[in-house]
């Protein structure tokens, strides 16, 4: 299982000391998210970057960004952005199954981002929701802190959609902490729709957890809290996980969103 001194630090890289601060204050009892879906296979093309090829179909180009999945050549690239993680977390990601998908400018790694098919996982919940095929969990987007502010994350999103889509996924799930109003305004940029809020307190080893979602009746569950190392392995018998039930529940709503 992951560190909480672990986590702190990789909180530390990605948003210094504001961001340490608000993973902390979600260990100690609190914490709001809200879950997204978007569908993959769409057309982006009014939303701007990452449409032209380079080279090949795995590769897509917005300005002097390129994107492209992340392989284990890209170790030692990976350990310079990301020194808190190293090359050990990129194979053991990609052992797992995960998808990364990197953005490069004048051939240094600025930024990177996560899916993972099969399952997704809450820390701040505790809990682990099992995703139906042609679903990947977006999770773990980074962007290195001098190059934040040029479009590169929105970029990497849109270029993640269309090399997930050619790839076979259909659909995406994500999540946001509800009072990061940067990670926010980014996701809906690009065409995540609110699925659900929740709002959970934390009381020793269980989660309470109030759902809530449009044309919905606010929705109260207790969870036992899960950990371990996440993304599992493959060769690990995954049970359904704790958020079993979620899954079912929000596919009505998004079915009642549709109505």
């Amino acid at each position: 299982m992951a560190s909480l001194g672990w986590r702190l630090r990789s909180r530390w890289e990605i948003g210094g000391a504001v961001a340490v601060a608000e993973a902390a204050a979600a260990r100690l009892g609190m914490t709001s998210i809200v879950l997204f879906d978007r569908p993959l296979a769409r057309d982006d093309r009014r939303r701007g970057p990452a449409t032209s090829e380079v080279g090949s179909e795995h590769t897509l180009r917005d300005g002097d960004v390129v994107f492209a999945p992340l392989g284990s050549d890209d170790a030692a690239s990976y350990a310079e952005l990301r020194p808190f993680q190293g090359a050990n977390e990129l194979a053991r990601r990609l052992a797992a199954g995960s998808i990364g998908i990197g953005a490069w400018r004048g051939g240094e790694l600025v930024g990177a981002a996560w899916w993972h098919p099969g399952e997704a996982w809450i820390p701040e919940l505790g809990i682990r929701i099992p995703l139906p095929p042609g679903w990947v969990y977006a999770y773990d987007a980074y962007t290195r802190r001098d190059q934040r502010g040029r479009g590169i994350a929105r970029g990497r999103a849109l270029a993640s959609f269309a090399l997930l889509a050619r790839a076979g996924y259909r659909h995406g799930l994500c999540y946001v902490l509800a009072h990061n109003r940067s990670s926010l305004r980014v996701v809906t940029s690009v065409g995540w729709r609110v699925l659900a809020r929740a709002r959970a307190a934390i009381l020793g080893e269980r989660t309470v957890v109030l759902w809530t979602a449009p044309k919905q009746p606010p929705r109260l569950e207790r969870y036992r809290r899960v950990g371990g190392r996440w993304p599992r392995p493959r060769s690990e018998d995954c049970d359904r996980g704790s958020g079993s039930e979620v899954l079912a529940w929000l596919a009505g709503v998004r079915s009642a969103a549709r109505a």
